[in-house]
């Protein structure tokens, strides 16, 4: 969903990779991101032998003026997904 907000035209279903600078003290660093689809997120945790307990998107918090949140969240409560699971040892083949 930030993915769709910060760049309209994207393609959700590709995996993009982007750069920014900041400064942290005096200090400046450049930080990669990589956008990935949910499914091909969800398919790596499996992979690593996690198993996937709840998606859930937390809320924003109640008292957030509403001309802050994006117009096209409508009456939706989340905006961001946050998954949750546990670690079950898995050998590689």
């Amino acid at each position: 969903m930030i993915h769709n907000l910060s760049e309209p035209s994207a393609d959700y279903f590709s995996v993009t990779q982007h750069s920014a600078e900041y400064t942290f003290g005096d200090q400046r660093a450049v930080l990669t991101y990589w956008h990935r689809p949910l499914h091909a997120m969800g398919d790596a945790f499996a992979d690593a032998g996690f198993r996937i307990a709840v998606i859930s998107e937390p809320p924003f918090s109640a008292d957030t003026p509403r001309e802050l949140l994006p117009p096209s969240l409508g009456d939706r409560r989340a905006v961001s997904l946050s998954a949750s699971g546990s670690r079950r040892y898995r050998p590689r083949r």
